[in-house]
């Protein structure tokens, strides 16, 4: 990121390093020896309060440097998301499907179960007498004993 304030630097002046308090304070000092000392602080503070506004202009700007290392992030997030989801929250569907499939079998698989054995049963067996009964009941000879 490029500070856009460099170009506003006076090499013949000295700085207090980045104590804007200590700079604050230099500025009082040299006001108060002054008659224009109210003049010359609050131009210092309008100064101040311009340069806070830039500063936050400049760290709220997209750079490429930010798009870089938010693209980074954004591919270490979706790497573990992919990851996780793949893994984890499979690993969660699958047994909660279990769980309810089992729930399912428990509640419903017998009597699921019995009616279509009753009922496949029922129906085999007269399928079966449908198609074999009159066959074997006409090779029968019946005697009639009377005692």
């Amino acid at each position: 990121m490029e500070n856009t304030l460099r170009k506003f630097r006076a090499p013949l002046f000295a700085d207090w390093g980045s104590d804007v308090g200590a700079a604050l304070a230099y500025v009082a000092q040299l006001s108060s020896a002054s008659a224009e000392g109210p003049a010359i602080n609050t131009a210092a503070h309008v100064l101040l309060n311009t340069v806070i506004n830039a500063v936050d202009k400049m760290l709220a700007a997209t750079s490429p440097e930010k798009l870089a290392i938010i693209e980074l992030i954004n591919d270490q997030i979706r790497g573990w998301a992919n990851t996780w989801a793949e893994n984890e929250l499979g690993q969660k569907m699958d047994n909660m499907l279990d769980d309810k499939i089992g729930d399912w079998m428990d509640d419903n698989l017998s009597d699921k179960m019995g009616e279509m054995i009753d009922d496949s049963i029922g129906d085999k067996i007269g399928d079966w007498m449908d198609d074999n009964l009159t066959d074997r009941l006409s090779g029968l000879t019946m005697e009639i004993v009377c005692k």
